[in-house]
């Protein structure tokens, strides 16, 4: 998936969160449940700003600040996923993927 339910959390007030929550009889740890595993990239405005651009995609509105906060409070909303995977942007592009690859089967085939 793209996107996950905790991903709600990072555009709300706390207690709009809460509410909604409540409204559904359900807690964070029962979201975060739903996930084996959590991948999250880390924008490109973080560490590879020459390649974050909002040309490419009408719904990316955010400057690179915006960007970076908001990746920030994202990966926070899944901070308590014992099997949170966060790949930064210390190497090139090929080597990102590659080391978000590991981390998908490092979950997915933990014998490898």
């Amino acid at each position: 998936m793209d996107r996950g339910l905790l991903d709600i959390k990072a555009y709300l007030p706390a207690e709009q969160w809460s509410s909604i929550l409540a409204a559904q009889n359900l807690d964070e740890q029962a979201l975060l449940g739903r996930y084996d595993m959590v991948l999250h990239l880390v924008t490109a405005a973080d560490g590879a700003e020459k390649f974050y651009t909002t040309a490419n995609n009408a719904t990316r509105t955010e400057t690179p600040a915006q960007a970076r906060a908001l990746d920030k409070k994202m990966e926070g909303c899944w901070s308590a996923h014992a099997e949170l995977h966060v790949v930064d942007n210390s190497s090139d592009f090929a080597d990102k993927m590659a080391r978000a690859t590991r981390g998908v089967l490092g979950v997915v085939c933990p014998e490898n």
